[in-house]
């Protein structure tokens, strides 16, 4: 499962990149083609919403795993503040225990549950941006990121960029 995410971390990066690509929030922000995914915009686009899915099917799956099978309440729970901070003490000055490595210290829980919760975020925040617009009722005018002729353009909505690219700028 942990693979399986990784590629779809990799290709929502690079297809996102792409899509970023179609309409430059910063003048001097640009991703060389040989980094992105997809071709032109439209087909960035699909590879996206494909890694959306594969990222949230898998995410369900292991969650519905983790859950039914008690490893999250053994593994990594609880989670003690206390616990934490004298984790973060031990390793400033390189005191950890490595005795039993099947046993999660407390940063590692606190860092595991973390990420698991960035993820779902990640998922629904992109559902969110990807159709905003999908309601009982058509809108009047088309909204940014949507085709006037109907579907979806390749265009993201402008907070989506701000809030990806910010990020990503730090890393480019």
């Amino acid at each position: 499962m942990h693979w399986v995410n990784a590629l779809a971390m990799i290709i929502l990066i690079g297809s996102g990149w792409k899509i970023y690509n179609d309409e430059v929030l910063f003048g001097w922000l640009h991703f060389p083609d040989w980094i992105t995914i997809g071709g032109e915009a439209q087909g960035a686009l699909q590879w996206h919403f494909f890694a959306m899915w594969i990222l949230m099917l898998n995410g369900l799956f292991y969650l519905g795993y983790g859950i039914v099978t008690g490893r999250f309440r053994r593994k990594l729970f609880p989670i003690w503040p206390r616990d934490v901070l004298s984790t973060i003490r031990d390793a400033l000055r390189f005191r950890l225990s490595h005795a039993d490595i099947t046993q999660y210290n407390a940063v590692q829980k606190l860092l595991y549950v973390g990420i698991i919760l960035v993820i779902i975020v990640q998922v629904l925040s992109g559902l969110a941006v990807w159709k905003p617009v999908k309601s009982w009722r058509a809108p009047a005018a088309p909204q940014s990121g949507q085709n006037p002729r109907g579907g979806q353009s390749s265009r993201p909505h402008p907070r989506h960029r701000v809030v990806v690219s910010r990020p990503a700028a730090r890393f480019a």
